[in-house]
């Protein structure tokens, strides 16, 4: 979108629409960086639905990526910095009255958890995107007809409804879980390619078997690195 500004942040609403609610947008590195497309298409689904969607300046990492490298001192530094951030946005936006603080991304949910939102938007909570659109109901059984197989990050983020009911009420069909790590595993894949590459190779094998068996398949999962 081009939006700049490192001390700025953006609200996204339809003004042809009266506002259901607001929320809070966390991209993360990966929508925002290494898959774009998937931030953009969370921007858009909450704008469609007529959800006023609020996101912090760009490039926000929620600082996990240091904590897997055992850079403990920089993780804090990095998740306090945020959270100054988000003490500044809750302080000019709380008329918006935020509930939901929502992710795109298991191991943005994990780091969040850990910044206690509840205390810096008002009981508000950390809410995949997946499940936020189910449980608002705003898009009711898209009828895919397509065989669904669902990969569970590691760093699950479904963690209210479960990825049976949240898929379900999303699409009319119940997905099959493809066992087993995608062997990305946060920064195993660079600090350690072998192991990675053999996790892969038989994350591979699992996805294929069951593919084999049907006409057509979707792949659906809930985290950008998987």
């Amino acid at each position: 979108l081009g939006l700049k500004g490192s001390n700025t942040f953006f609200a996204f609403f339809d003004p042809a629409k009266p506002v259901r609610k607001s929320v809070v947008y966390f991209p993360g590195c990966g929508s925002e960086r290494m898959s774009p497309e998937i931030s953009m298409s969370v921007i858009a689904l909450l704008y469609k639905a007529g959800i006023r969607v609020v996101i912090p300046p760009e490039y926000l990492c929620c600082g996990y990526p240091l904590l897997f490298n055992g850079k403990l001192k920089q993780a804090r530094i990095k998740s306090y910095e945020n959270r100054v951030m988000f003490h500044r946005m809750a302080d000019t936006i709380n008329y918006m009255g935020i509930e939901d603080v929502v992710i795109s991304c298991g191991t943005c949910f994990e780091m969040l958890q850990k910044y206690e939102m509840g205390n810096i938007f008002p009981d508000a909570s950390v809410i995949d995107i997946n499940e936020f659109l189910a449980r608002e109901g705003l898009y009711p059984s898209l009828g895919i007809k397509d065989k669904l197989l669902y990969h569970d990050p590691c760093h699950t983020p479904l963690k209210t409804k479960g990825y049976k009911k949240t898929f379900s009420m999303l699409t009319g069909t119940e997905p099959e879980a493809i066992p087993n790590c995608c062997g990305e595993g946060g920064t195993l894949s660079l600090s350690t390619p072998g192991i990675s590459r053999s996790l892969r190779n038989r994350k591979r094998g699992n996805l294929l078997s069951r593919i084999k068996r049907h006409e057509k398949a979707t792949v659906l999962t809930t985290c950008p690195s998987c």
